[in-house]
């Protein structure tokens, strides 16, 4: 659940590091963010609010319209 929130930049690096080389190792990686700058990197977003607004690739889910729900 927000793993780099309030964390200082040099922990941030570490910890989305260890993040990358799980989904390089074919891991799958679940996390939760407010960011939109970090959800933007995954390969599925979800956006929820409240409910599913709009799932899939961060180019078609995080865009204004879906944003705006």
């Amino acid at each position: 659940d927000e793993p780099v929130t309030g964390l200082d930049i040099v922990s941030r690096e570490v910890i989305l590091e260890v993040v990358a080389e799980e989904r390089v190792a074919g891991r799958i990686v679940v996390m939760t963010t407010h960011s939109l700058d970090e959800a933007a990197t995954c390969d599925v977003v979800v956006l929820l609010a409240t409910e599913v607004v709009a799932d899939g690739p961060p180019e078609d889910v995080i865009v204004d319209a879906n944003l705006a729900r």
